[in-house]
Protein backbone atom coordinates (compact mmCIF):
# COMPACT_ATOMS: atom_id res chain seq x y z
CA UNK A 1 0.00 0.00 0.00
CA UNK A 2 2.32 2.17 -1.16
CA UNK A 3 1.43 6.06 -1.27
CA UNK A 4 -0.37 5.97 1.79
CA UNK A 5 -3.04 2.99 1.56
CA UNK A 6 -4.18 1.52 4.84
CA UNK A 7 -5.81 -1.67 4.42
CA UNK A 8 -8.00 -0.60 7.31
CA UNK A 9 -9.25 2.10 6.24
CA UNK A 10 -9.78 0.34 2.62
CA UNK A 11 -11.76 -2.07 4.23
CA UNK A 12 -13.48 0.49 6.63
CA UNK A 13 -14.39 2.35 3.14
CA UNK A 14 -15.48 -0.85 1.01
CA UNK A 15 -17.70 -2.19 4.15
CA UNK A 16 -19.56 1.62 4.69
CA UNK A 17 -19.72 1.87 0.97
CA UNK A 18 -22.57 1.01 -1.54
CA UNK A 19 -21.08 -2.63 -2.20
CA UNK A 20 -20.21 -3.56 1.05
CA UNK A 21 -24.22 -2.14 2.19
CA UNK A 22 -25.50 -4.12 -0.43
CA UNK A 23 -23.83 -7.45 0.30
CA UNK A 24 -24.29 -7.17 4.37
CA UNK A 25 -20.78 -6.45 5.34
CA UNK A 26 -19.69 -5.13 8.33
CA UNK A 27 -16.11 -4.89 10.32
CA UNK A 28 -15.95 -5.89 14.12
CA UNK A 29 -12.85 -5.97 16.53
CA UNK A 30 -10.31 -4.04 15.06
CA UNK A 31 -7.11 -4.34 16.33
CA UNK A 32 -3.51 -3.73 15.91
CA UNK A 33 -0.78 -5.52 18.10
CA UNK A 34 2.57 -4.51 18.00
CA UNK A 35 5.39 -6.95 19.74
CA UNK A 36 9.11 -8.10 19.52
CA UNK A 37 10.26 -4.75 20.97
CA UNK A 38 8.11 -2.47 18.19
CA UNK A 39 9.39 -4.17 15.22
CA UNK A 40 6.26 -7.13 14.60
CA UNK A 41 2.76 -6.29 13.47
CA UNK A 42 0.05 -8.76 13.82
CA UNK A 43 -3.23 -6.43 12.56
CA UNK A 44 -6.90 -8.35 12.41
CA UNK A 45 -10.37 -7.72 11.79
CA UNK A 46 -13.37 -9.58 11.85
CA UNK A 47 -15.04 -9.41 8.81
CA UNK A 48 -19.25 -10.47 8.39
CA UNK A 49 -20.11 -10.63 5.21
CA UNK A 50 -23.74 -12.45 4.18
CA UNK A 51 -24.18 -13.25 7.82
CA UNK A 52 -21.03 -15.07 7.59
CA UNK A 53 -17.85 -13.81 10.12
CA UNK A 54 -14.36 -14.60 9.34
CA UNK A 55 -10.98 -13.04 10.63
CA UNK A 56 -8.63 -11.65 8.28
CA UNK A 57 -5.02 -10.23 9.46
CA UNK A 58 -1.81 -9.60 8.38
CA UNK A 59 1.30 -9.29 9.52
CA UNK A 60 4.04 -6.22 9.37
CA UNK A 61 7.38 -5.39 10.38
CA UNK A 62 8.05 -1.97 11.32
CA UNK A 63 11.59 -0.35 10.69
CA UNK A 64 12.51 2.91 12.46
CA UNK A 65 13.34 5.92 10.05
CA UNK A 66 13.86 8.25 12.97
CA UNK A 67 12.70 9.66 16.09
CA UNK A 68 8.87 9.93 14.50
CA UNK A 69 9.50 8.05 11.30
CA UNK A 70 8.48 4.43 11.00
CA UNK A 71 8.61 2.23 7.72
CA UNK A 72 5.67 -0.84 7.81
CA UNK A 73 6.31 -3.41 4.93
CA UNK A 74 3.56 -5.69 4.81
CA UNK A 75 4.85 -10.07 4.93
CA UNK A 76 1.88 -11.83 4.99
CA UNK A 77 -1.57 -11.38 3.88
CA UNK A 78 -4.53 -14.14 5.15
CA UNK A 79 -7.98 -12.91 3.35
CA UNK A 80 -10.97 -14.73 4.54
CA UNK A 81 -11.95 -18.14 2.59
CA UNK A 82 -11.83 -18.91 -0.05
CA UNK A 83 -9.07 -16.46 -0.38
CA UNK A 84 -7.31 -17.88 2.63
CA UNK A 85 -3.33 -16.87 2.05
CA UNK A 86 -2.29 -15.34 -0.92
CA UNK A 87 1.10 -14.65 -1.99
CA UNK A 88 1.43 -10.84 -2.45
CA UNK A 89 1.38 -9.91 -5.76
CA UNK A 90 3.73 -6.57 -5.09
CA UNK A 91 5.86 -4.66 -1.93
CA UNK A 92 3.01 -3.33 0.12
CA UNK A 93 4.98 -0.67 2.45
CA UNK A 94 4.60 2.65 3.91
CA UNK A 95 5.86 4.89 5.78
CA UNK A 96 4.09 6.32 8.66
CA UNK A 97 4.61 9.74 10.51
CA UNK A 98 4.00 9.06 14.73
CA UNK A 99 2.15 12.73 15.62
CA UNK A 100 0.89 12.11 19.12
CA UNK A 101 2.20 9.38 21.47
CA UNK A 102 1.59 8.78 25.36
CA UNK A 103 0.94 4.92 27.54
CA UNK A 104 -2.63 4.90 25.78
CA UNK A 105 -2.72 6.41 22.57
CA UNK A 106 -0.71 6.33 19.61
CA UNK A 107 -1.41 9.02 16.32
CA UNK A 108 0.04 8.40 12.94
CA UNK A 109 -0.13 9.24 9.61
CA UNK A 110 0.89 7.66 6.47
CA UNK A 111 1.94 9.20 3.21
CA UNK A 112 -2.20 10.51 2.31
CA UNK A 113 -2.25 12.22 5.30
CA UNK A 114 -5.06 10.38 6.93
CA UNK A 115 -4.95 9.63 10.39
CA UNK A 116 -5.40 6.33 12.79
CA UNK A 117 -6.13 6.88 16.12
CA UNK A 118 -4.44 3.28 18.19
CA UNK A 119 -5.71 3.52 21.60
CA UNK A 120 -4.07 0.49 23.86
CA UNK A 121 -7.12 -2.11 25.18
CA UNK A 122 -6.86 -2.20 28.89
CA UNK A 123 -6.58 -6.07 29.16
CA UNK A 124 -2.84 -5.77 26.99
CA UNK A 125 -1.76 -2.67 29.50
CA UNK A 126 -3.10 -4.92 32.82
CA UNK A 127 -0.86 -7.50 31.19
CA UNK A 128 2.29 -4.73 30.29
CA UNK A 129 1.82 -3.75 33.87
CA UNK A 130 2.27 -7.27 35.23
CA UNK A 131 5.13 -8.13 33.42
CA UNK A 132 3.17 -10.74 31.66
CA UNK A 133 4.78 -11.17 27.74
CA UNK A 134 2.57 -9.84 24.93
CA UNK A 135 1.61 -12.39 22.36
CA UNK A 136 3.83 -13.17 20.04
CA UNK A 137 7.01 -12.02 22.71
CA UNK A 138 9.32 -14.73 23.23
CA UNK A 139 9.90 -15.48 27.55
Amino acid sequence: YGGGFSLGNALNSFANGPWGQRLGMALKDLSVRITGGGREVLSSAEVELLGRSQRMTYKAELVRVSGMRISERIIEVTFPDPLADQALPFDMKRTILVTYLDQDTMIVRHESGAAEVLQRRKEDADDEANGAPMAGEET
